[in-house]
C-alpha cells in the first residue's frame, strides 16, 4: 500500500469475480490519510455497453 500525501486517499480494489456474462463484483476498500477506512464489494453491470456500479453485495466495514 502507498503512503498519502497531502490530505489525499488510496483506494484499492480486489479481484474481479464474475457473476455471470455481463456481471463482476469487485472488492473495494478506502483509506483516508490517518483518519477513517471502509469497504464493501461493488456489484458491476454491463449496461447498453457501459461497465456501471448497480449495486453493492455483502457486508460493508468502517473504522
Amino acid at each position: 500500500m502507498g503512503r498519502v500525501q497531502n490530505d489525499g486517499v488510496i483506494v484499492t480494489l480486489g479481484n474481479l469475480e464474475s457473476r455471470g456474462d455481463h456481471e463482476v463484483s469487485v472488492p473495494a476498500r478506502i483509506y483516508i490519510g490517518n483518519v477513517s477506512g471502509g469497504g464493501t464489494t461493488y456489484v458491476v453491470e454491463k449496461v447498453n455497453g457501459v461497465w456501471q456500479v448497480t449495486g453493492t453485495t455483502g457486508g460493508m466495514w468502517v473504522s
